[in-house]
């Protein structure tokens, strides 16, 4: 469980790996935001992403306004477009 920072200067991540020559294959990631007093910290400077190697990163999708205390939800309708990526991650800039 992650708590509230109490820190909001600083770049900061938060993430995953599969284990070496395995990749996750995505068809839609949940989240659960509690006690958000604003969320001006998170829309249009959190995103989420993938990578392959773990030091260059794609965006696959950027928290935005729909962002709400509970569970939220970023889905892919086409298979197509499911991610397969070894690492993911939350990244947020100040």
């Amino acid at each position: 469980m992650l708590k509230k920072p109490t820190d909001t200067s600083a770049t900061c991540f938060v993430g995953m790996q599969f284990k070496e020559n395995h990749v996750g294959l995505l068809s839609q990631v949940k989240y659960f935001m509690k006690d958000i007093s604003s969320k001006d910290i998170f829309v249009n400077t959190t995103t989420f992403q993938g990578s392959n190697d773990g030091s260059s990163y794609i965006d696959l999708f950027q928290l935005d306004d729909n962002l709400h205390e509970g569970w939220n939800y970023f889905k892919w309708e086409d298979t197509a477009d499911q991610p397969k990526y070894r690492f993911y991650r939350f990244y947020a800039e100040a």
